[in-house]
């Protein structure tokens, strides 16, 4: 039967608005005047109706996907090993014979030059290893096709070596927590020579990745040292505790999460040696003794320093918040945090530390610890709350990403020079989509306003599209108009931002 069903669109020869989609002949023709408009359409619907396995392979029109897994992507020729004819009937014994050489000739002739031998090892390897270590199906594909990419590197070398390398780097692309450790189990490679292949297929590749996060290896740590959820849940509070104190950067994530998790086993009484980690770690003993003083040290000498603070001796509880300024270069985010320096100084944890180059830009990001407190409901609490400022220069994106990491709130500065609008709305759009989907609260600020060409607020929030209204319904504005050199609501702008994430906090 002819299916056929009107589309919306216009003929070019009669301008008609109502043509008719026939799919049996993969054509779109005008119901006015007859034009074929297109033709050769491919069908994207359903295949033949079939009730049974049988009728579904009679009936079917296509060929099997393509599978990266295979060496020649499942796209080969290959002679059935059933000795029934087209019919179903059975074939002489003579034709037996033939055909069982026609099957060797065809066997042999599917892989005949270096590449598909190379290809045909590999991917043997590759089901092999990735069968043995159970990975998804997903991440098989995955490392086929970086080994597709990369096998012109295992000339000279061992292709098992490039294919553990390909499917560690995938892997790394996917953010599964995997070391050159867990590797070694299902080869007789030296990790040595894995980690030399690894470094070259990252380099032929050019990749650009990010350090993998040491929360996403605190699981399988924990299961193979069998650790309470407890002791988990106490060594993801570490971890988080050693972002927030810039702790982690430049750390190998696995001995970042081994250390956390022997001081977490140690405060929940499930001791286990350092041996044991550093194994379940793949990392040494010596590692896991840096990384567990340098938590112990660092984490437990601020805490025990904001409690032993005078202005929160009598808290209830200390909550800990992270506070980032984010903007355009010499927007005035550094000024930003001198005057709330200043505005705190009763009440700093520390006093702060910035790097800037000689024109005023700020090469490394300012750091400050400051200390509040409040009542609910005759519940004391201490808040300690560090304020970030990130670089702004272009090289520095990595850096930005890192710094945002943990944040609790964001204040983003624009300038209000007209010439800065682009740098104004790059930014603000790398903060969004940096965020993504996290429900960080972000207060805006317009910084320079006593420039007599200021832009006008209307404009800065179409630009940033921003609602086009003053407030929003809790009271605070869109866009907070200041001068960072004069203190005029700058304060106002940092103190409505703490209470959003203070309401954030009891909210969750």
């Amino acid at each position: 039967m002819n299916v056929a069903e009107k589309v919306s669109d216009i003929c070019p020869e009669c301008g008609n608005e109502i043509l008719i989609n026939d799919a049996f002949r993969g054509e779109i023709i005008c119901n006015a005047c007859g034009l074929v408009i297109k033709q050769h359409l491919i069908n994207s619907g359903v295949d033949w109706r079939a009730f049974n396995s049988e009728d579904k392979a009679k009936k079917v029109r296509i060929g099997a996907p393509t599978n990266l897994m295979q060496y020649d992507k499942g796209l080969n020729t290959v002679i059935g090993k059933s000795n029934r004819d087209a019919k179903g009937n059975k074939i002489s014994p003579k034709m037996i014979g033939e055909i069982k050489r026609l099957r060797t000739w065809n066997k042999r002739s599917m892989i005949y030059t270096p590449k598909e031998k190379n290809l045909a090892e590999a991917m043997t390897q590759l089901d092999r290893i990735s069968s043995q270590m159970n990975l998804p199906k997903y991440l098989k594909e995955s490392s086929a096709h970086i080994y597709r990419k990369v096998m012109h590197l295992a000339k000279g070398r061992s292709i098992e070596a490039i294919v553990i390398a390909s499917i560690y780097t995938a892997c790394k692309i996917n953010n599964v927590p995997k070391i050159i450790e867990d590797f070694l189990e299902f080869t007789a490679i030296e990790k040595k020579k894995l980690a030399r292949c690894y470094r070259l297929v990252f380099r032929e590749l050019k990749l650009n990745l990010n350090a993998s996060s040491p929360l996403s290896y605190i699981p399988k740590f924990a299961a193979n040292l069998n650790l309470s959820e407890n002791t988990k849940n106490r060594a993801t509070k570490i971890l988080n505790l050693a972002k927030k104190y810039r702790l982690t950067a430049g750390k190998t994530p696995a001995g970042l999460a081994g250390g956390a998790l022997y001081f977490a086993a140690l405060q929940e009484g499930e001791r286990r040696t350092q041996k044991e980690i550093s194994l379940a770690a793949g990392v040494t003993e010596a590692t896991i003794r840096k990384r567990y003083k340098e938590l112990t040290k660092y984490i437990d000498h601020e805490i025990e320093k904001a409690k032993d603070n005078r202005s929160l001796k009598n808290c209830d509880e200390i909550l800990q918040f992270r506070i980032i300024f984010w903007g355009p270069s010499k927007s005035g985010k550094t000024s930003n945090f001198k005057l709330l320096q200043k505005k705190f100084s009763s009440m700093n944890l520390t006093k702060g530390y910035s790097i800037e180059t000689t024109n005023g830009s700020t090469l490394w990001h300012d750091s400050q610890y400051i200390l509040l407190k409040f009542e609910i409901e005759d519940t004391k609490y201490g808040v300690i709350i560090q304020i970030v400022t990130v670089p702004a220069l272009e090289n520095f994106s990595v850096a930005r990403r890192r710094i945002l990491e943990g944040a609790d709130g964001v204040i983003f500065i624009g300038d209000s020079d007209p010439s800065k609008m682009e740098q104004n709305k790059q930014s603000f759009q790398e903060l969004i989509n940096t965020i993504g989907h996290l429900r960080v609260p972000i207060n805006v600020q317009l910084n320079k306003r006593d420039l007599d060409n200021a832009i006008s607020l209307d404009i800065f929030k179409r630009i940033l599209n921003l609602p086009n209204e003053i407030k929003y319904p809790d009271g605070s504005l869109v866009v907070y108009p200041v001068c960072a050199l004069e203190g005029e609501k700058v304060l106002k702008c940092f103190k409505d931002l703490i209470l959003k994430v203070i309401f954030n906090y009891f909210k969750d």
